[in-house]
């Protein structure tokens, strides 16, 4: 029997910390609080996010036991979780190290089909107005 097939459960563990992870901005939050924990306040000004996608990405990692929440006055603190999700934030930050980083950018790898930005403008607005027109043929 391989250490692969003893090991399923944690497998499962880390490939749905990183299947969480694979958002940059969850990424981004997960590596700042390496340095120790921050206020939610910290975190908007060091990564530049605003506070409703902010509070998205905080709710996804909290329910995933990847992040801690405790509240200070009126403030809510988060720190990264002891054990595997810490370890993997810490991995990967070390394969980001400079070296890494400008070695990746290098490869030119394009993004992921569904990791693609979403597109602003007319198309995106196609889509609303699709759901606006299914919205009022129901009403009829």
């Amino acid at each position: 029997m391989s250490d692969v097939e003893v090991n399923r459960p944690e497998l499962m563990a880390i490939a749905n910390y990183l299947r969480i992870m694979s958002h940059p901005s969850r990424l981004a939050i997960a590596l700042l609080l390496l340095n120790g924990p921050c206020a939610v306040s910290e975190i908007e000004r060091s990564l530049g996010l605003r506070q409703p996608n902010l509070s998205q990405h905080l709710g996804v990692l909290r329910d995933a036991n990847v992040l801690l929440a405790s509240r200070h006055a009126k403030s809510v603190i988060y720190s990264l979780c002891d054990g595997l999700a810490n370890e993997l934030a810490q991995s990967i930050s070390t394969v980001m190290k400079p070296t890494a980083a400008s070695a990746i950018a290098a490869t030119n790898i394009p993004p992921a089909p569904s990791a693609a930005p979403r597109m602003s403008g007319v198309e995106s607005d196609d889509a609303s107005m699709f759901a606006h027109v299914l919205s009022r043929r129901a009403s009829e």
